[in-house]
């Protein structure tokens, strides 16, 4: 089954935040369906050689990224030097539900202040995207900071089948006596 767009915020690129290996920014966004998610992309552009790690989070209630459901990265090969699209694929679809708050996280495994990455955003006064919230922090996650404003990111994914293929499903059964001394008894 192919993946397709679930949630987005996506427009002209207007402003940036820089991440770095302690400064990180996040997106909320809450679904209004059940679906797998298999990969979300964000507009990004590299400064300096770095890779990029995100994190698919749980929210506390007040859209601060709590339980990881999902970490993911891309190598400095795979990244944009300019400002481009560019796509985490999670190694283990994650199920989100309807009406739960979910956060992705971004940061970069090295640099500081003089040499970051940037995530496109809107302007600040201008939260475009009404179904979530744009956040940063500068101490590697221990506090966030809502921004008035939103990233420009997609979420893909896939309807979720009727039985979730990952968990085992025990049938009812009666165990049975092997069957012995079988005859063949020709039709007359």
């Amino acid at each position: 089954m192919a993946a397709t767009l679930r949630e987005k915020n996506t427009f002209a690129h207007q402003d940036s935040n820089i991440i770095y290996s302690v400064a990180r920014v996040a997106q909320t966004f809450t679904p209004v369906e059940r679906y797998l998610l298999t990969s979300y992309k964000f507009y990004y552009n590299k400064v300096t050689d770095h890779a990029l790690i995100t994190a698919l989070t749980l929210t506390d209630g007040s859209g601060n990224p709590t339980t990881e459901l999902a970490l993911t990265s891309i190598g400095t090969s795979g990244l944009p030097l300019e400002y481009a699209w560019a796509e985490l694929v999670l190694a283990t679809p994650v199920i989100v539900e309807a009406g739960t708050e979910y956060c992705i996280w971004l940061r970069t495994n090295r640099g500081g202040p003089s040499s970051p990455a940037t995530v496109s955003r809107t302007a600040i006064g201008n939260d475009s995207y009404a179904a979530g919230t744009g956040k940063s922090s500068v101490n590697s996650g221990s506090t966030w900071t809502n921004i008035s404003a939103d990233f420009n990111f997609e979420v893909w994914g896939e309807d979720v089948p009727l039985v979730d293929y990952r968990i085992p499903v025990l049938q009812d059964f009666q165990w049975q006596p092997p069957v012995t001394g079988i005859q063949n008894n020709p039709p007359a």
